[in-house]
């Protein structure tokens, strides 16, 4: 893991991790600086194309009414890890979005709009045709492309059981279609697999083929799976009262390896460079 680092959001603030020394962290980016009558908080983040990520941004008043709660506007925001600039993304005037994917090639984007009382949207930009797709879908939280961009695996909720469901939809018939019980789908790199979370408290990765056979399964609490490092390896989050960590499974050596990070708090999403 020489040479590798990890990005990972937490305490409102994005942190630089290399691998080769996990206790030299550095802040990368915090949100702009508040005043007595707003302050800017920061969610969801994930890898964008390139060397970017990707994150949702809200303005959050700090005298807010319950009215005013279901009209807060929040953006998704790009960050570039070299040149150290931010800039807004995606900003729609009457939605809030937040939960950001990015296709592998940084085409389309896939964000969950409206909440806070209002109907809830799968929403797809697509950045070559300029073209912004809404499809009504309450509870659900985009996941990851697969490879040719032609579907995405989004988490849902099954109306009998209450309980996380895998659920594909497909970009060009406009269809939701459930996969599997289980939540925070990621496909690999390759489209053959899909990593994902089951079991009632989260303490099963569970990895599949794209029929749904189940080829993999390690034991931990999961909290959140980030990313595919390769074909072999999940990183993934986990952690219990607001003391999270970041982990590793290994499809070859199978194990799971704990990554320390030197922070406290929640991880709200991570992502790991070369």
């Amino acid at each position: 893991m020489r040479g590798a680092t990890v990005y990972y959001l937490s305490n409102n603030q994005i942190f630089k991790m290399p691998l080769s020394d996990t206790r030299s962290v550095q802040v990368i980016y915090t949100p702009p600086p508040t005043n007595r009558e707003e302050e800017y908080t920061i969610n969801d983040l994930v890898c964008g194309p390139h060397n970017t990520l990707l994150f949702a941004s809200t303005r959050v008043p700090h005298q807010i009414s319950q009215s005013a709660k279901m009209s807060l506007k929040s953006v998704i925001t790009s960050y570039d890890t070299v040149s150290g600039q931010s800039k807004t993304l995606v900003g729609l005037n009457d939605v809030p979005v937040r939960m950001p994917a990015a296709s592998s090639d940084g085409s389309k984007l896939a964000m969950l709009g409206g909440g806070h009382g209002s109907p809830e949207f799968l929403i797809i930009k697509d950045f070559k045709l300029g073209t912004v797709q809404r499809y009504p879908a309450a509870r659900i939280g985009p996941g990851s492309w697969d490879p040719d961009n032609k579907r995405l695996a989004i988490t849902g909720i099954d109306r009998e059981t209450e309980q996380w469901q895998v659920i594909m939809f497909d970009m060009q018939k406009g269809t939701f279609t459930p996969w599997l019980q289980g939540g925070r789908p990621m496909i690999s790199p390759n489209g053959q697999r899909i990593a994902y979370i089951s079991g009632s408290g989260q303490e099963k990765l569970v990895v599949a083929n794209i029929d749904g056979k189940t080829l993999e399964g390690f034991q931990n609490f999961f909290k959140d799976i980030n990313q595919w490092i390769d074909e072999k390896r999940v990183l993934f989050t986990s952690g219990h009262f607001y003391d999270d960590y970041l982990g590793i499974v290994d499809l070859k050596e199978k194990t799971v390896s704990k990554i320390k990070v030197p922070t406290k708090g929640e991880i709200h999403g991570a992502c790991w460079r070369w």
